[in-house]
């Protein structure tokens, strides 16, 4: 519960829907679709717009709990939120690892999990899951 009721700033969601538009623009390998890209025009991409857009909004939300109910509240709901993503980075993990193991079995192609950066994770998974569970082990996202 926040201490003082924000109303949702649409001008945020624009952005941030931009931001991630642009991001799936600079994931394209079209030459065309590339020419419109952020990566194109300057030093970044937008991964890092969405970091800063993502930073502005966190600072918009837990800035006025800092004031109003103290350093120590507002540390706890962001630890409490940064605890939520990480669960959910965790379980979406685990289903993705899940998936890619059904797709291999059921094809009996063990390139499926070599392609995607898997392989490591099948052959040591004691080592890897560690791996995973402090954000270390990243699967391929191509």
């Amino acid at each position: 519960m926040s201490a003082v009721p924000v109303e949702r700033d649409l001008r945020l969601g624009l952005f941030r829907g931009l931001s991630l538009w642009l991001l799936f623009l600079d994931q394209l390998p079209s030459a065309v679709v590339s020419s419109f890209a952020i990566r194109s025009y300057g030093f970044s991409d937008a991964t890092e717009i969405i970091v800063f857009i993502f930073g502005y909004t966190a600072g918009f939300v837990y800035g006025p709990m800092m004031r109003e109910r103290g350093l120590v509240v507002a540390s706890a709901n962001i630890l409490r939120r940064a605890w939520q993503v990480y669960v959910a980075h965790i379980f979406l993990f685990v289903l993705y690892l899940t998936e890619i193991a059904y797709v291999t079995t059921a094809f009996e192609n063990p390139l499926f999990s070599e392609e995607m950066g898997l392989l490591d994770f099948f052959k040591q998974p004691d080592s890897t899951l560690v791996q995973a569970l402090i954000l270390r082990f990243q699967p391929a996202n191509e």
